[in-house]
């Protein structure tokens, strides 16, 4: 029975060759020509130890209003506690930026590798007056993520905009700017 297996396996082995052979003659004998197998990349999931352990928004949260202007500090208390009361867990990940870090952010993808992520140059930002702050939900590893889900974001927005922030998710065009929240400039007296 076992020299039964290897005749058959065998002969489907000079079937595949005889295949091949024909293929190749029919592409002009150029290997390169033939498709591309697809192959799948396995995916490494690192055991749950390697995981980065979740942010504690806390210290984080605290040491980013620490450096906002105080105008600025009871409304980002204010929002925070908001959108936690809904349920939505979030980090602040930027608040006062000094001028030579706007400069860096500034220049990338312009004069340095990168994608662009800020339309306002060295002065011209509210966060190099601490006068404005970046956030990012948590996934559920708790590590801010930018997810692509606008339901999400623009939640995130009225809820700032329901404590007096200025929400960037409401500029218009290229210069949107969803994660960001800023002091409402005072109403001009007429």
């Amino acid at each position: 029975m076992k020299v039964d297996s290897i005749t058959k396996l065998a002969q489907d082995y000079s079937d595949a060759i005889q295949e091949f052979n024909a293929l190749m003659e029919e592409l002009g004998g150029k290997a390169e020509a033939l498709p591309k197998p697809k192959v799948r990349k396995p995916v490494l999931v690192p055991p749950s130890s390697m995981h980065p352990a979740p942010v504690d928004t806390g210290s984080r949260n605290s040491g980013i209003i620490a450096r906002l202007d105080e105008r600025l500090k009871p409304l980002a208390e204010r929002f925070l506690a908001a959108v936690s009361q809904q349920g939505i867990p979030l980090v602040l990940t930027q608040g006062f930026r000094s001028m030579e870090e706007q400069r860096r952010i500034y220049e990338q993808g312009r004069t340095a590798p990168g994608h662009i992520v800020t339309y306002a140059p060295p002065g011209k930002s509210k966060h190099n007056y601490g006068l404005a702050f970046d956030v990012a939900p948590l996934n559920e590893k708790g590590q801010p993520y930018w997810p692509e889900d606008e339901d999400l974001w623009t939640r995130i927005g009225e809820i700032g905009e329901s404590v007096g922030l200025r929400w960037g998710g409401r500029w218009p065009g290229v210069q949107r700017d969803r994660p960001h929240f800023e002091l409402r400039a005072p109403a001009k007296a007429v």
